[in-house]
């Protein structure tokens, strides 16, 4: 893992499908944050809230650990710093759960 300051929120995971049982789930944060972390079924029903508050700055992992049907999920966080430096963010990444 890098020392260096992160200065904008990002996913580890990328955009790319993830075949999993459960799976871990790794982000950034430049600094205090409200993140929501949730997760949708292909026809857009929310699944499962993973995250929902205020996170420090650096990195987090969040583990999803489903009893939902195998298939493809949708993961969606949102990101919107507490400061005077008010910023929002937002990416969506494919999963597939398989059992």
């Amino acid at each position: 893992m890098s020392t260096r300051a992160v200065r904008e929120p990002r996913t580890y995971n990328g955009l790319k499908s993830q075949i999993v049982i459960s799976k871990m789930i790794t982000f950034a944060l430049p600094a205090v944050s409200r993140v929501r972390l949730e997760v949708y079924n292909t026809i857009g029903q929310r699944v499962e809230v993973l995250k929902d508050g205020i996170m420090d700055a650096g990195t987090h992992q969040v583990r999803w650990e489903s009893h939902a049907p195998a298939g493809i999920y949708w993961c969606r966080m949102r990101a919107e710093t507490t400061g005077s430096a008010h910023e929002r963010f937002e990416r969506t990444m494919k999963m597939v759960l398989i059992h």
